[in-house]
C-alpha cells in the first residue's frame, strides 16, 4: 500500500508539472508568436507528440491536446500551424469519443480550434465528419457533472464550424445549434457561445433569412428564452454580450408589433416574463 501510494503521489506530481509546463508554453505562444513557434516545433512538439499518441495516459493525451491548441490559436495562419491543424483535425475528431471525461473536452474544443485556423477552405473535407461527431457528443453524451462541460465545448465548436463555413452549413446546422442553448455548465464556453448567438442573430439582412429565427420567426420564444437565462447571470455572459442582448429585445419589440409581441411572450414563464419586461421599461 505505502509503494501504491508513493507511485499514485508521484504520478499526480508528474501531472502537475506537465499541466504547468502547459500553461508556460501558451503564454509564450500568445506573447512571442512565430518566433516562438518555430522553437517550438523544433525542441518540444517531438515530445508532446508522445502525449498525443492512444497509448498516452488520460492526463498526458489531455494535456498534449490542450498545448497543440493553445499553440494552434496563437498564430493560427502561421504556416507550421497549418500543418498542425491537418494533422490534428482527424486526431481531436478520434479522442471525441474517448471514455476519459477530460480527453472528451480537449478534443471537441480542439475541433473548433482546427475550423477556425483551417478556415472555409482548408476546413470543407472535415466538415461534415466534424459536425456529426459533435452532434453525437452534445445529444448523446451521458453527462454526470464533472462530464457536463464537454457538451458547452462541443456546442462551442459548432459554432465556430458554422462560423467559419457559412452559407449552406450554417443554414442547416444554426436551427439545430439554438436548441442546445442556453450553456450552463462552462462559463468560459458559455461565455464565447452566447456572444456568437448574439453575433448570428445580428448579421445583416431581415430575419426572415436568418436561420436562427426559423420561418415565420417561430424560434423567437427560444431565443427570447434564452436571452431570459443568460442575461441576469454574469458568469454566463461577457459585459458587451449583456448590451447587444438588450439592444435584441428592443430592436424585435420594435419590429414586430405589440401583438405579436404579447404572443411571443405569453409563450414564456413568468420569470422569463419580468425578464423581457424590465428590459423594455
Amino acid at each position: 500500500d505505502g509503494e501504491k501510494a508513493e507511485i499514485e503521489q508521484y504520478v499526480s506530481l508528474e501531472n502537475e508539472m506537465i499541466g504547468m509546463m502547459v500553461a508556460v508554453i501558451k503564454s509564450c505562444a500568445h506573447n512571442a508568436k512565430g518566433s516562438y513557434i518555430e522553437d517550438f516545433h523544433k525542441q518540444l512538439f517531438p515530445l508532446f507528440s508522445e502525449f498525443l499518441a492512444e497509448k498516452a495516459s488520460p492526463p498526458l493525451q489531455t494535456s498534449g491536446i490542450c498545448c497543440m491548441c493553445d499553440v494552434i490559436e496563437s498564430l493560427p495562419r502561421h504556416p507550421i500551424n497549418q500543418q498542425y491543424a491537418k494533422q490534428f483535425i482527424t486526431l481531436t475528431m478520434q479522442r471525441s469519443n474517448h471514455a476519459s471525461v477530460d480527453v472528451k473536452q480537449s478534443a471537441v474544443y480542439g475541433v473548433g480550434v482546427c475550423a477556425e485556423a483551417l478556415t472555409n477552405a482548408g476546413f470543407a473535407p472535415y466538415c461534415r465528419d466534424a459536425l456529426n461527431v459533435l452532434s453525437t457528443v452534445i445529444t448523446k453524451g451521458d453527462f454526470k457533472d464533472e462530464g457536463a462541460p464537454v457538451r458547452d465545448n462541443a456546442i462551442s465548436s459548432v459554432a465556430k464550424i458554422a462560423e467559419v463555413m457559412g452559407g449552406d452549413v450554417a443554414r442547416s446546422v444554426l436551427p439545430r445549434w439554438l436548441q442546445w442553448l442556453p450553456c450552463v455548465d462552462d462559463p468560459m464556453e458559455a461565455k464565447v457561445v452566447h456572444r456568437k448567438f448574439c453575433q448570428f442573430l445580428e448579421a445583416k439582412g431581415d430575419q426572415g433569412n436568418n436561420p436562427l429565427y426559423g420561418e415565420n420567426l417561430r424560434n423567437l420564444p427560444k431565443i427570447f428564452s434564452i436571452i431570459c437565462r443568460v442575461l441576469p447571470d454574469t458568469d454566463l455572459r461577457e459585459d458587451a454580450t449583456k448590451e447587444h442582448m438588450i439592444n435584441i429585445i428592443k430592436y424585435l419589440a420594435q419590429n414586430l408589433g405589440a401583438q405579436r409581441m404579447r404572443g411571443v411572450l405569453q409563450q414564456l414563464d413568468a420569470e422569463e416574463q419580468k425578464v423581457i419586461q424590465s428590459v423594455l421599461s
